[in-house]
């Protein structure tokens, strides 16, 4: 790798970058996936120091944005020892921003200018997101088998399609994508008291009853 955007050798290319981490990550096959879909970038993470608030120190890591996390291309870097701010009233990524931004010139990816709180607030909103979506897709599942029991065959045919879809059974949409064709309605005659046997009597329009005629 050839990439000098600071001091040691790292990747700074989105070749260079997927490349280190595939080699990075060979012991995780699963990783492979994430790393191919995934979006390269430098992130540059800088922390304030607890006790005076007016040094940082800078860490320097390669890797990729994927939609479960972070995958790293390398080690972090760190940067020398603890840096003073250029000016207190900003954030330390700020800070490292004004100060590095520099040496970062004709980089091609995306630089993350972010703290450790921030990717800690980026994981927990991610959880939570994730979580939201696995309820809607249970609620929505939920919806769908009790469509099943609903006498409309329209919206029975519409339950099976998207529960074979949610199931992520291959082919299986397709087996609803017409609907079922609609019940068979019988005709209901209006009732009639039967005739009375023989000939002399007739059914009373009040009760009913056989009547001699």
């Amino acid at each position: 790798m050839t990439g000098n955007a600071y001091e040691g050798n790292i990747p700074v290319t989105a070749e260079e970058i997927r490349a280190a981490a595939l080699k990075h990550n060979d012991d995780y096959p699963e990783a492979a996936a994430l790393i191919v879909a995934g979006t390269p970038m430098i992130r540059v993470i800088a922390n304030s120091d607890p006790r005076s608030g007016r040094t940082m120190r800078v860490v320097v890591h390669p890797g990729l944005e994927t939609p479960e996390g972070w995958v790293e291309a390398c080690d972090p870097l760190f940067v020398g020892g603890a840096m003073v701010k250029r000016d207190g009233r900003l954030s330390s990524p700020e800070n490292a921003r004004r100060m590095l931004a520099a040496r970062f010139r004709g980089v091609t990816v995306a630089i993350d200018w972010t703290s450790t709180d921030e990717i800690r607030d980026r994981c927990e909103r991610r959880e939570l997101d994730r979580a939201r979506h696995q309820e809607q897709e249970k609620e929505t599942t939920v919806n769908d088998m009790t469509a099943l029991f609903d006498t409309t065959p329209m919206r029975q045919a519409e339950a099976l399609r998207r529960l074979a879809v949610t199931a992520g059974v291959m082919g299986q949409g397709d087996l609803f994508a017409e609907p079922v064709a609609d019940v068979t309605r019988v005709a209901v005659e209006p009732f009639a008291w039967p005739a009375p046997v023989g000939a002399f009597y007739s059914r009373g329009d009040l009760a009913g009853q056989a009547v001699l005629a």
